[in-house]
């Protein structure tokens, strides 16, 4: 689990970093994909506060830190199932939500 949670703070990295370079439309997929990655987090019962001192030692500004601890307390508002198939949709579900969000503000 070690593994993907440090993959997942990479992609986090990745994302976040490229979000004011894009488009819109491509912040909103990258957005889709950076709630995936915490939410799948949430559901592998990554501790909340290893997630949140994560971010602090990211390279991003204070607002984009700001941005990605909302998007980890909302996906931690949520459940936490045990079954596969009940985790993938939550995962997709709240990222399929961020998206819509996204997408409305265009």
């Amino acid at each position: 689990m070690k593994k993907s949670i440090k993959f997942g703070i990479i992609l986090l990295t990745f994302y976040v970093a490229n979000l004011a370079a894009e488009d819109k439309v491509d912040n909103c997929m990258k957005l889709h994909e950076l709630a995936t990655s915490l939410m799948k987090a949430r559901q592998q019962g990554v501790a909340m506060p290893k997630l949140m001192n994560s971010f602090e030692n990211l390279a991003i500004e204070v607002a984009e830190t700001n941005f990605l601890k909302k998007i980890a307390i909302a996906a931690y508002d949520q459940p936490q199932y045990s079954g596969k198939e009940y985790r993938n949709k939550a995962v997709q579900k709240f990222a399929n939500e961020w998206a819509l969000k996204c997408y409305k503000q265009q």
